[in-house]
């Protein structure tokens, strides 16, 4: 194990923060993302725009900009992969927004004239603070232009949403969930219009949870508009995705100058992970599960002093940490689901305006959230896999500076550590370290944690206290508004829901079970057949004949038993899911068809034609007798 971490690379002593810091000066090496010979001017900026970026010093843009851009203002869809901190960001919303310049309606509010507002970009992001971070981005390069834009996600008043959504700005910043939402239970005109849909992080997205929404909102798009997607590690799902939903795709992989390869625009040599070459990464062996909080203690008290952003498995882990390095007098704050959106941005805010040290947060933060002053990343549990690992690593050494990356793991993890190395150094130049910390060091903060065992126990108790107490006050104004406001609440039309919450934990359980744990390279022969089904070993009919007791018999028997009965009961569940999932996709592509105003019938708006409701009635049909007749399912839609 420690050949493998050594590989190219000298053992590192436990450096303090003063010596890490000459150690990175003394490798300083000059930009290697940005292309100094080529100028914004070059690529066909505007003014208003070419004002604003070198107010905020982008003086050159990256590689992925220059091959990006131009493409992207000729209308053509594009597959973008670059390392993470390349400045992909830019790369999609500079000629976006050079695109909306031009459009007629922009051009008759810059002369003051009347225009007709009309929304002409989609942007799709899978968190909130991603969207948040995106539409900031856009608000600051819009400052001398007429262009407006419009950010939805969770966390946000729905009426206040619902508000914005009916001034249809031309840009739409949005988190899926949120946009099908809106989409479903208000017009949905406005798609007829767009020219532009971005999808940033777009391996994200596709994950479990958004996949099915993204689908739905390319089914709607497809082969009518320009679409971008954009991410720093590309899956197999990305590029079928890619290859169904657009035309003639541009794949664009960038490249630093330091390699001889230009860059490839064909499927088959895009690279999955990209690093940058001026992050310097470590790992850490930890000899023993209790001693990991010692060793985090030591590191953030000696090593990573502040700018530091520290990962967790679970929020239960992050909010534990936070607990006790606030008792220690760290300056943190942390960042997990759990928290509301008020907290979530104020903890974003001290951590950027450098309020405070270090930001403890789970895999939330680990995507696009772009902070200029990182300097340092350290992953308290080892990643899952070789994409977490990358997207969180990337969280520093971005836009060209340098960058320190740890990564503790245990002795039973080194078979992962080795299958995380070896898939960065396929595609990268990068070193990797080994950090050594002495024994001492680490038991001295073990003793600190131990006196503190107490204090945290108290700390959980109260905020447990103060959970119900907000529980029942939330339930009491609960019961007050269903009784003052009975009659409104009731007189509401019902929200149509694309997926409920149950069915997506469903959803989850289904691809792990169908093989997304393979993807991730982890598992062994053994674990996948588990994984994969849960089906009894035939071997146990063989065994039980050998044992002649009849308890034995009896036992093995029992437990067969309750192995079928699993797997029928998981079976049906599956099936049900499918099911739901076709009726979900024929229910949306019927609204998104019906629910235009029928130009002939001016009073009824929403009045269908014949044929739409003969279509219509024979899709539900189908759907009631969906197994009975997959023949007849088809003919009847065609």
């Amino acid at each position: 194990m420690e050949d493998e971490i050594e590989k190219e690379s000298k053992e590192c002593s436990d450096l303090n923060d003063d010596e890490m810091g000459e150690e990175m000066e003394r490798e300083e090496k000059e930009n290697l993302l940005i292309e100094k010979n080529t100028l914004w001017s070059d690529l066909h900026i505007s003014r208003p725009l070419l004002k604003v970026l070198y107010e905020l010093k982008f003086e050159n843009p990256t590689y992925i900009q220059k091959d990006v851009i131009p493409l992207a203002l000729e209308g053509k869809s594009i597959l973008a992969n670059s390392e993470t901190g390349s400045g992909k960001t830019l790369a999609f919303v500079l000629p976006m927004l050079e695109r909306l310049l031009y459009s007629p309606n922009i051009k008759l509010r810059k002369e003051n004239r009347k225009s007709v507002n009309i929304t002409k970009a989609l942007i799709l992001l899978p968190t909130r603070e991603l969207a948040m971070q995106c539409y900031d981005v856009i608000n600051s390069l819009i400052k001398y232009s007429p262009i407006t834009c419009s950010l939805f996600c969770g966390g946000i008043d729905p009426k206040e949403q619902e508000n914005e959504y009916k001034k249809k700005k031309d840009i739409f910043v949005c988190t899926p969930g949120r946009i099908l939402d809106l989409l479903l239970n208000s017009s949905n005109d406005f798609i007829d219009y767009l020219e532009i849909v971005i999808f940033d992080e777009a391996d994200k997205l596709l994950e479990l949870g958004f996949k099915e929404e993204c689908l739905k909102i390319l089914d709607v798009c497809k082969f009518k508009k320009q679409i971008l997607f954009f991410s720093a590690t590309l899956t197999k799902d990305i590029k079928e995705l890619a290859n169904f939903s657009l035309r003639n795709p541009i794949f664009i992989q960038s490249e630093n100058k330091n390699k001889d390869d230009k860059n490839k625009q064909t499927n088959k040599n895009l690279k999955s992970f990209k690093i940058s070459e001026n992050l310097h990464q470590e790992f850490l062996n930890i000899i023993n599960e209790k001693y990991r909080k010692a060793t985090l203690l030591h590191l953030c008290n000696e090593v990573y002093k502040n700018h530091c952003i520290i990962f967790f498995k679970t929020r239960k882990e992050t909010h534990l940490m936070y607990i006790l390095l606030k008792l220690l007098d760290f300056k943190c704050e942390e960042l997990h689901g759990l928290m509301s959106q008020k907290k979530r941005i104020e903890s974003i805010l001290k951590f950027k305006n450098q309020e405070v040290d270090f930001l403890l947060c789970t895999e939330l933060a680990s995507r696009g959230i772009d902070i200029d002053h990182v300097k340092y990343v350290v992953n308290y549990s080892l990643p899952a896999n070789v994409v977490k690992y990358v997207h969180r690593i990337g969280r520093t050494a971005r836009i060209g500076k340098k960058g320190t990356a740890c990564t503790f793991f245990l002795p039973k993890e080194k078979e992962n550590v080795k299958k995380i190395i070896k898939g960065v150094k396929k595609n990268n130049n990068s070193k990797i370290y080994k950090r050594v910390i002495s024994e001492e060091k680490i038991l001295h903060w073990d003793s600190i944690i131990k006196k503190n065992k107490n204090k945290i126990k108290e700390i959980l108790e109260n905020e447990n206290v103060e959970k119900e107490i907000e529980k029942s006050n939330i339930s009491i104004n609960k019961i007050k508004n269903l009784i003052t406001f009975k009659d409104e609440i009731y007189n509401r039309p019902k929200k149509t829901w694309f997926i409920s919450s149950k069915e997506k934990s469903k959803l989850r359980k289904m691809n792990f079970k169908n093989g997304i744990m393979k993807s991730d390279g982890y598992l062994n022969k053994d674990r996948e057949e588990k994984v994969g089904s849960n089906k009894p070993n035939e071997d146990n009919n063989n065994r039980s004949k050998k044992h002649n007791s009849n308890d034995n018999t009896k036992n093995k028997n029992k437990n067969k038993r309750k192995l079928d009965d699993e797997e029928e009961d998981e079976e049906d569940e599956e099936q049900d899911m499918k099911k739901k999932l076709k009726s979900y996709r024929s229910i949306i592509r019927d609204l998104k068809l019906n629910i235009l105003p029928n130009k002939k019938d001016k009073n009824n708006k929403f009045k269908l034609n014949k044929k739409d409701e003969n279509d219509r009635k024979g899709d539900f049909k189908i759907h009631k007798n969906f197994n009975k007749n997959k023949g007849s399912m088809n003919k009847k839609r065609k």
